[in-house]
Order: structure tokens, then C-alpha cells, then sequence
């Protein structure tokens, strides 16, 4: 069934999840990611990964000796995922059969094709849809706090992973090439960023504003000549909550490729299908979102298990920690098995210009 889009209706709308949009929009996936899942719901718990150091120009000689100048030495990590999200939602016995009942009379008139989604049907959907967004919002918030301890090294200020400060001025008379944007294009020249088009992920609100204004054309030329709105090109994703998950005005921007959204589907292949009185499957989540245009969890699996309970079962509310009675109904628990990763900070030699990177940086916006 397909499902419209929600400009108005706040039951209908995801809150941005930048950092994970980021993630499963790049279209890049790591060996990481191949490695782990194993498909048809094999898990194979972790991963070690395999990485070489390359050499550095210390390790050259300049004479025709015998010298063993390398020993080719390959290092090793293991990557055992572990963040869960996992989130319950009861429906009542007779709102199921309400709903059945009337899923069987939209494809059950003889001679009139399909019949369209009655607006019971299209209640009960939205009810389920509307509950996700806790969802969304938790294994994004899992992702961006795993990535808050993991930032590589910035070759252009003392190899330090703190957030370096960028300051994009009020005022532009002179052409500054040691500050604002400029500044940071050439950080990544100097960390050896491969991608075309940066990942900017952000809770800034100076950055978000700054990219409002780039995007509709309100920044050009300044008094320098200088069009700052051509300085740099990125891809940009908005997320609030990195306000506090990270830090107020950071900022984080990334390589394309080179972080990954490791995913366990759980309840496919021979792991789908009925048990017990449960059956198991996924759930895909088709609504197009306002805020990007995009069916965003188009193709983002979720596990879904539906359970029947036959008898009134007491339960604990995950959310007010209390527990209720309830009458003969249904358990939909929609779960997700994940992690990030990021590749190590020793990939490179200790005495490498770029030692410590990852394919990650961060900065902190001011606007002076």
C-alpha cells in the first residue's frame, strides 16, 4: 500500500536523523558490511579486519645497500557489532480483525480489481508508521554518540582529534585564504580526502543557516570578489540532536566511503516465517519525508516480529517503567541489529603525514 506524503500531520513526519540518512544514503558500503551480515539471516558475530600500513619516506634509502627497509607487517581488528534499537507496539484483538476484515473486502469484489484501502485500513497503517520515529531517532542517536570517540586526526592542526575552529566571517573586504570555508578546504587537501563531494553532518545551527543561505543563492560574491557560495561543495545533512550528542556548533564531515552502517537482518531467508505464535519478516518503511523529498527508509530493513497473545498477559511499558494488564491482542516489535564502523587511527605509520586519519574530521563553527 502506498503511502502519501505528511507536510502537515506531525504522526507522519520523521524528526531529521542526519547522521544515519548520511550513512545508508551514501551509496558507498565498506567490505565490513559483506563481510558480517552473510545474508538470509546468518550472523557471524565479528569481523576481523585486515589493514597494511603504507610506507613513508624515512623508510627509503638513498644508496644501493642491503638493507631490509620494510617488513611487511599487516595489522589486525576485530569488529563485533552490538547497538540493538527495539521498540514494541500493542494492538488489540478486535482492531486486528477490524483491519483483516477489511483488507479482505479490498481484493474480494469479483470483476473490480483491487478496491482501494479502506479508511479504517489506512488509520491502522498510519498508527503503526507514526510510532517509528522513536525508533529512527534512537539508532541514530546510538550511531552519533559511538562516532563522538572516533574522529581521526587533523594533519592541519597538530594532528590533534579535537574540533578545529572555523569562522566564517560577517564581513569579507579582504581575500582571507587562511580562514572560513576556505580554511577548511584545506584541511582535507592536507588529510587527503578523496571524495568529489564532502559529508557535512550537523546540529549547527550557524552551519544549518550558513547552508540555507548557500543553497538559496543569498550567498555570492563579497566585497573581496570572492563567491563563497562556490568555495565548497558538499552534501549536507541536518540533524538537531547533534547539538548535544556532540557538540553545539560541531560539525562533522567525512570522506564518502569511509565510515559504514553495519546492519544484522535478522528475520530473512530460513529465519523468516511462522514460530510458535509468532511470525517473523521485515518491515520496510515507504512514506516519502518533507524534509528530504525522499522515501528516506525506503529500503532500510527493519525486523519485524508479530506475536499473538492469547491470554491477558501483564507487561512492563518500556517508556514509564509500569506495568499493565493486557486483554487477548497483538505484539508488533520492530528491532534493529547495527553498528558503525570507522576505520582504526593507526592505518597509517606513525610517521605519516596523514597518521592518525580516518576519513573523518570535525570542526566547530563561528561566525565573527
Amino acid at each position: 500500500m502506498s503511502e502519501p506524503n505528511f507536510p502537515i500531520n506531525f504522526s507522519g513526519k520523521v524528526t531529521q536523523t542526519g547522521f544515519l540518512n548520511m550513512l545508508i544514503g551514501q551509496g558507498k558500503r565498506t567490505a565490513v558490511q559483506e563481510a558480517y551480515s552473510g545474508g538470509m539471516g546468518h550472523n557471524r558475530g565479528s569481523v576481523i579486519v585486515s589493514y597494511q600500513p603504507r610506507s613513508v619516506v624515512e623508510q627509503v634509502s638513498s644508496s644501493l645497500e642491503c638493507d631490509i627497509d620494510v617488513v611487511q607487517a599487516a595489522k589486525t581488528t576485530t569488529f563485533t557489532p552490538s547497538l540493538v534499537s527495539k521498540l514494541g507496539v500493542y494492538i488489540s484483538h478486535a482492531d486486528m480483525i477490524r483491519y483483516c476484515e477489511d483488507a479482505s473486502r479490498t481484493v474480494l469484489v469479483p470483476g473490480a480489481g483491487r478496491q482501494p484501502a479502506t479508511l479504517f485500513m489506512n488509520e491502522f497503517l498510519q498508527m503503526i508508521y507514526s510510532q517509528l520515529n522513536g525508533l529512527y531517532q534512537h539508532i541514530d542517536k546510538q550511531l552519533a554518540t559511538a562516532m563522538s570517540t572516533k574522529w581521526g586526526a587533523n594533519a592541519a592542526n597538530s594532528y590533534s582529534t579535537a574540533a578545529k575552529t572555523i569562522t566564517i566571517p560577517l564581513a569579507n573586504t579582504s581575500q582571507d585564504l587562511d580562514a572560513g570555508i576556505t580554511q577548511m578546504l584545506g584541511d582535507l587537501e592536507d588529510n587527503e580526502f578523496c571524495g568529489a563531494r564532502p559529508m557535512i553532518v550537523s546540529g549547527s545551527n550557524l552551519f544549518r543557516n550558513y547552508v540555507a543561505q548557500k543553497t538559496k543563492g543569498g550567498i555570492t560574491y563579497n566585497q573581496a570578489g570572492v563567491n563563497d557560495s562556490a568555495s565548497l561543495d558538499f552534501d549536507f545533512f541536518y540533524d538537531k540532536k547533534l547539538r548535544t550528542v556532540w557538540n553545539t556548533e560541531e560539525i562533522g564531515v567525512f570522506d564518502p566511503g569511509a565510515v559504514d552502517f553495519i546492519e544484522f537482518n535478522a528475520y530473512t531467508g530460513a529465519f523468516a516465517g511462522e514460530r510458535g505464535t509468532s511470525w517473523f519478516g521485515q518491515f520496510f518503511d515507504p512514506r516519502v519525508q518533507c524534509s528530504t523529498g525522499m522515501a528516506t527508509y525506503r529500503d532500510f530493513a527493519l525486523d519485524l516480529q508479530i506475536k499473538y497473545i492469547d491470554c491477558p498477559t501483564t507487561l512492563t511499558n518500556g517508556y514509564t517503567n509500569q506495568s499493565a494488564t493486557y486483554d487477548a491482542g497483538w505484539a508488533f516489535y520492530f528491532s534493529k541489529q547495527y553498528d558503525l564502523w570507522v576505520p582504526p587511527t593507526d592505518m597509517q605509520d606513525g610517521g605519516d603525514v596523514t597518521r592518525g586519519q580516518n576519513g573523518t574530521l570535525r570542526f566547530t563553527i563561528a561566525n565573527a
